[in-house]
């Protein structure tokens, strides 16, 4: 079994961000994975900021400091840590997430239906190839942040096809 087996089962965690508060449409601009780099094994999603869709502004909520939402035509980071099992089942379920609102942009904008689509260790390995399948899709990133068990502030992202996109379907 490879790192991601496991992904197909996977539902999305809270486990990292460098997205700030806010809804935005934004163009992925490439997939990279780093496997056992100094600073560990990462799957990490860079994206380009088209539109703030519902904007934050820096807030302090429940003691904790939010920064306020980025600005169009910002590069955001989004990197995914294998470190442990914890953060590996995390990892897994935003990958998931990701690339489900991937496969199914691609599909709705080929005309086809989204049913049947599934996330697989082979199409996980397929994203961060050189020819970058994900690359130039946009898709709408909902970030919301919350408060950790810790009581740390924590930033929730999550992937979903535009909605402009969906209603052409």
């Amino acid at each position: 079994m490879g790192i991601f087996s496991g992904v197909t089962q996977a539902s999305q965690g809270a486990n990292n961000s460098y997205w700030t508060p806010g809804i935005y449409k934004a163009r992925v601009e490439r997939v990279t994975f780093k496997e056992k780099s100094f600073k560990g094994t990462s799957y990490i999603i860079e994206c380009e900021v088209l539109e703030v869709l519902q904007h934050y502004d820096a807030e302090d909520r429940d003691g904790l400091k939010f920064a306020s939402s980025r600005k169009v035509g910002e590069r955001v980071t989004q990197v995914m840590k294998f470190d442990n099992d914890k953060a590996k089942q995390a990892a897994l379920g935003n990958i998931n997430n990701f690339l489900t609102a991937c496969f199914q942009t691609m599909a709705l904008s080929g005309g086809q239906s989204t049913e049947g689509i599934e996330v697989t260790e082979e199409s996980v390995a397929e994203s961060y190839a050189d020819d970058q399948p994900c690359a130039g899709l946009e898709l709408n990133v909902h970030c919301q942040g919350i408060k950790t068990a810790a009581g740390k502030a924590f930033v929730v992202t999550s992937y979903g096809v535009l909605e402009e996109l969906k209603k052409a379907a």
